[in-house]
């Protein structure tokens, strides 16, 4: 698999509870800023099948600096994670949420082998540890494995 040109994080969209006097008139804000951490602002490779698709978005709309946007904006989270919804619903996913797929990439790498360090980096997370505490938990079959791995000695 090949793989293309390599795309930064630099940038994070939130929104958030307003407060003060620019937000007088609105509940929330839509925030850009800085990812949490140094280790957020990162450089991930991304296969060139995802680029095809993501140059063939981005013909068909405003250029943008955003995956997810247009005419040099961000979409809002609340818009993303709705069509997101929509097409989980569509595909018959109960329960699925947008950030399920950051879940199920942590998880889908570390049970195909890729070591904890290189996931925790595809993540930005600040350490491997973070990595292992929120997103990967031991399931069934990995713990009867680990129990015949025994058997055998």
């Amino acid at each position: 698999m090949g793989f293309g040109v390599i795309n930064t994080v630099r940038r994070t969209v939130q929104r958030i509870a307003g407060k003060g006097a620019e937000s007088s008139s609105r509940r929330t804000l839509l925030m850009i800023g800085t990812p949490k951490s140094r280790r957020s602002c990162r450089v991930i490779p991304v296969p060139e099948f995802i680029l095809a698709l993501l140059r063939e978005r981005l013909q068909s709309c405003d250029a943008t600096e955003y995956v997810f946007g247009k005419a040099l904006a961000a979409s809002d989270p609340r818009t993303i994670q709705r069509r997101f919804s929509h097409l989980a619903k569509k595909l018959g996913l109960s329960g699925a949420h947008f950030h399920t797929l950051r879940h199920t990439f942590a998880t889908r790498l570390l049970e195909l082998g890729v070591d904890v360090k290189t996931v925790s980096a595809l993540l930005g997370h600040s350490s491997a540890r973070a990595t292992l505490d929120f997103y990967v938990h031991s399931l069934g079959e990995q713990q009867r494995a680990a129990v015949a791995l025994l058997s055998a000695c």
